[in-house]
């Protein structure tokens, strides 16, 4: 079955330090970490479940985790609101949170809103769409999501609707 292939090439991208990289024997990193573990939920069998090593995933999700919130995406790695959205995520779906992990967190993807209302990928650049869903999505599942400003992050969703494209 196509379910068993996914779940069985996903546990030999997983890094014997936790995480997932983009394939076998890649080092982990946030972004395929997220993918891997929204994938093996969906798939949603005993086995899919099983093959996240657990554990060793709170160990990653800890190490990517700074003292001012923030993530990077992967050792030595960049840090954007995306980071964070794909550690919550992947956190929130495997029980694996704690609440060092997200200390400052949801106070630092604040940070990211912009004076428009959009998020930006760290404090003080420009506002993007995927940015701002990271960062809306990742502070409501914070149960956070006051901590910023709705109305502007609404206004400044809106102001960006096309009449074409949606």
């Amino acid at each position: 079955r196509l379910s068993e292939d996914i779940v069985d090439f996903l546990k030999r991208c997983q890094h014997p330090d936790g995480g997932f990289g983009g394939g076998p024997g890649q080092y982990p990193h946030l972004a395929p970490t997220y993918a891997a573990v929204l994938a093996l939920c969906i798939i949603g069998t005993q086995e899919a479940y099983d093959a996240i090593d657990r554990p060793r995933l709170q160990i990653f999700l800890s190490k990517m985790h700074q003292q001012d919130g923030s993530y990077i995406m992967h050792a030595d790695g960049e840090t954007d609101v995306r980071g964070a959205y794909c550690a919550i995520v992947s956190g929130t779906l495997t029980n694996t949170i704690h609440d060092e992990m997200i200390e400052n967190t949801a106070e630092w993807i604040a940070s990211c809103q912009t004076y428009e209302g959009g998020f930006s990928a760290v404090p003080g650049t420009e506002a993007h769409g995927g940015y701002s869903f990271c960062g809306f999505a990742a502070l409501v599942l914070l149960h956070k999501d006051t901590s910023c400003d709705i109305h502007k992050l609404l206004k400044w969703s809106v102001n960006r609707q096309m009449k074409l494209e949606g």
